[in-house]
């Protein structure tokens, strides 16, 4: 079987984090993707123990197959409580995935 291993890496300048280079990136705050479809403050609870999720990661997964998924960003939130992610507690810990074609509003192509 397979795995394939990430590392992270400093950017090579700090623009690089923003939406338009399409980054993956661990920490701070998510570069969405899609600026008129973020998620509502409800999406970004716990359902447990109702505090903000905290953002842990996006990954750039774009799927050049895909029409409708051509930009394709994948973002993870985690509760920063501990018995939370202990019991296991359904959307402890959320994945929200955005995507848009290549011909969009947003990027040129």
């Amino acid at each position: 079987r397979e795995v394939l291993l990430g590392f992270v890496d400093e950017p090579e300048a700090p623009q690089h984090l923003q939406p338009y280079y399409f980054p993956s990136k661990v920490g701070g705050k998510p570069a969405w993707l899609d600026p008129l479809h973020l998620p509502s403050a409800a999406e970004l609870c716990c359902p447990e123990c109702g505090d903000p999720l905290a953002f842990l990661l996006q990954l750039y997964a774009s799927l050049d197959d895909r029409d409708d998924a051509f930009h394709r960003a994948l973002f993870v939130f985690v509760c920063r409580r501990g018995p939370c992610l202990r019991a296991g507690a359904h959307g402890s810990i959320r994945a929200l995935r955005a995507q848009l074609p290549r011909a969009n509003p947003f990027y040129s192509f």
